[in-house]
């Protein structure tokens, strides 16, 4: 073979490598981000609420795939049916707020009375739509139209299709693309089982509670945990709903992921889609959030990374001292801060919660580089040092004793007239 050809044939190997390495990596990621998704909960999970709403019509395939550039770990899509069973990217009942005709005309039917073929004439709104929002030249996307753009590697979190889940899951294997999705839903944990439990393989599956009572909402999270649920989304339009109370949430730790909807305040307890919020939730438990601030949130969490990854590397230095030369006092404080940094690490947990742990903590270790404040503190406390103190107390107690009788005595010697010398005192004139 010449030199040439060789060289040929080295080329159009390494070109073909190249090529293959994007889907290598694009299943690397999809692989991770189940991994995280389906492990503990100790990463924020940023899903993005119908695409990239800023630049695209909302649940528009090209909205999802814009807000996956944007960084999202996910992307929540709502599915529909046409009146010819075509599964399609739309969020309401109603074509109005979204479609419209060449005119601008809004379009005033339900999508399950219209075919698909129909529907392609019509344009979406831009955004979040509305008959103010100007008309784009991008129609209502099919789920396997979608599925084939995003070309695999992203996940989806899919809600409104439970009633023809089975359906979604054919699309899903023909485009192999069933680990790319997660199914939301409201149903009861016996119809959960019994599909996870009658399919040889299926999507993740979250589900949704949407109420206010305590009991009920940690009723519904042991459901979930039971039927097989990987999250449990909790949802309540009343910011003082126990819903969101840090001892509802914490049912979920280790078990399932908490998610909570930040788009809208029905379903957050009106709170906001800021990072004062993202704080609030998280410090609750919550560690998949559902916003419209995808790149807001993606630099929160490189936040609350950095606040981990540092709170780690204190960790570390803090075991490193020796606390055998401490007293009990600060051997104490060092190993109880300890305790309560790493016990923090292992959970989703807020940017500012990790902040204050590493500041007590660090107040412990600096405190300590000075040898004076080591030492301070509580004696520890031994059988020696008991026995050494129990014997300073009856010495103390033999001398009070003994001066409590010398003081007797000679008050005695006082009444006969004798002095402390042993001589009689002369007695007074007159007596």
């Amino acid at each position: 073979m010449s030199k040439s050809k060789l060289l040929s044939l080295v080329l159009c190997v390494i070109l073909l490598l190249l090529s293959a390495f994007p889907a290598f990596a694009d299943e690397a990621t999809l692989e991770s981000k189940r991994a995280i998704l389906l492990g503990e909960p100790t990463e924020l999970i940023c899903v993005s609420k119908l695409g990239d709403t800023g630049r695209y019509p909302e649940n528009s395939a090209e909205g999802v795939a814009a807000a996956f550039e944007q960084g999202a770990d996910m992307v929540l899509i709502y599915l529909r049916k046409t009146s010819d069973g075509q599964i399609v990217l739309f969020s309401d009942e109603n074509l109005k707020r979204m479609c419209a005709d060449a005119q601008s005309n809004s379009i005033d039917k339900n999508i399950n009375d219209v075919t698909f073929e129909e529907l392609s004439t019509y344009f979406l709104r831009n955004g979040k739509g509305g008959e103010h929002e100007k008309l784009t030249a991008y129609s209502v996307s099919t789920f396997d139209e979608t599925l084939k753009l995003l070309g695999g590697g992203k996940l989806l979190l899919i809600d409104g299709a439970w009633d023809f889940r089975d359906e979604v899951c054919e699309i899903l294997e023909k485009n192999n693309a069933m680990l790319d999705a997660v199914i939301l839903t409201d149903a009861r944990k016996g119809a959960i089982k019994s599909w996870l439990g009658g399919r040889a393989s299926s999507p993740i599956v979250f589900s949704k509670y949407v109420g206010t009572v305590i009991w009920s909402s940690k009723s519904y999270i042991r459901g979930s945990v039971n039927a097989g649920a990987a999250g449990v989304m909790l949802a309540s339009g009343n910011p003082y709903s126990t819903t969101f109370s840090a001892s509802v949430v914490s049912k979920t730790r280790g078990k399932l992921r908490a998610m909570i909807d930040m788009t809208d305040k029905k379903l957050c307890g009106k709170r906001d889609d800021t990072e004062t919020y993202w704080d609030d939730v998280t410090s609750r438990g919550f560690s998949v959030i559902v916003t419209d601030r995808v790149e807001e949130l993606n630099l929160y969490k490189q936040r609350v990374e950095l606040s981990r990854r540092n709170l780690s590397e204190l960790i570390d230095r803090a075991k490193q001292l020796d606390d055998s030369t401490l007293s009990t006092y600060w051997a104490n404080r060092l190993n109880s801060n300890i305790l309560k940094a790493t016990d923090a690490l292992s959970y989703s947990v807020s940017a500012l919660e990790l902040d204050n742990f590493y500041n007590e903590l660090n107040s412990v270790v600096v405190s300590l580089s000075d040898s004076n404040l080591r030492k301070r503190g509580t004696l520890t406390v031994s059988t020696g040092r008991i026995f050494a103190a129990a014997l300073v107390i009856i010495a103390f107690v033999a001398f009070e004793l003994y001066m409590e009788r010398m003081r007797n005595k000679r008050i005695a010697l006082r009444r006969k007239g004798i002095d402390k010398k042993g001589r009689y005192r002369l007695k007074n004139k007159g007596e």
